[in-house]
């Protein structure tokens, strides 16, 4: 009599049935998991683009009140690109939306501190109620107020709401962005 240990096992593939059916099971789970990762995803880069342009708000403070000059955020919209840039001078003296290696500044007293773009298949809009905002450099506020809405797909959106002391506040308007209040 031989070992249990050494009596050879018995080899059995899969069936053509039963390879279609995991092929349609693994299928129907994939039609029902896409669509939250979709969603997952385009969150991330909503939150990403929000934190981004946050930071870069609290940067042209800090550069305005550090340069002792005042520096400006402007934003550019059109159907195929969003864009802001950080800048000394006047509002339209550094436009963002030139390609970034013809990029210059209008006059030789402005200059590019910092451009930041999406294009139409990034799925992020910016939209602003200013077309630029300038930042004191003796005491870090900023003229005008502004609100500053940065939109995704499927009516995710986060608001940054920019008061006159140069401060920003971050809300959701549908509530459907994590780490963000309600507005």
């Amino acid at each position: 009599m031989q070992s249990l240990l050494f009596r050879p096992l018995l080899c059995r593939g899969f069936t053509l049935v039963e390879a279609l059916v995991a092929i349609v099971v693994a299928a129907v789970l994939l039609c029902i998991v896409a669509p939250s990762i979709q969603g997952l995803m385009e969150n991330r880069q909503l939150e990403g683009a929000a934190t981004q342009l946050v930071a870069d708000l609290h940067l042209v403070r800090s550069e305005a009140t550090a340069r002792g000059t005042a520096v400006r955020i402007s934003f550019h919209t059109d159907p195929e690109l969003t864009c802001y840039t950080l800048h000394t001078g006047a509002p339209a003296d550094c436009p963002c939306a030139a390609p970034a290696e013809t990029q210059e500044c209008h006059q030789l007293q402005a200059r590019t501190l910092k451009t930041v773009r999406w294009n139409a298949s990034d799925h992020v809009r910016i939209v602003p109620n200013v077309d630029s905002i300038l930042f004191d450099p003796v005491v870090g506020t900023s003229t005008p107020a502004a609100t500053v809405k940065v939109a995704g797909l499927g009516g995710r959106a986060v608001h940054l709401t920019l008061n006159l002391m140069g401060r920003v506040r971050t809300c959701s308007p549908s509530g459907l962005v994590a780490g963000h209040a309600p507005c």
